[in-house]
């Protein structure tokens, strides 16, 4: 199944790119929370340094994906 969608998405980089955008940000939410244990989720996602650095990540790692997968097709 995951080699199927793995095609699907080579096929696609942009739909691809907002995949793989999608599951960094939620790695980083999780992380958050897990750096503070002692919070509860609603604090450690709402951290407002979390906020600041994502905007400016998802865009990058976006146009990063897409212009390497569209360099490999």
């Amino acid at each position: 199944m995951m080699n199927e969608f793995n095609e699907f998405l080579k096929q696609r980089p942009y739909l691809g790119g907002v995949v793989f955008v999608g599951m960094v940000l939620g790695a980083a939410l999780a992380w958050a929370v897990l750096q503070q244990p002692a919070e509860s989720v609603l604090d450690a996602v709402s951290d407002p340094g979390l906020w600041v650095v994502l905007p400016v990540l998802a865009p990058l790692l976006y146009v990063a994906y897409v212009a390497t997968a569209r360099q490999n097709q």
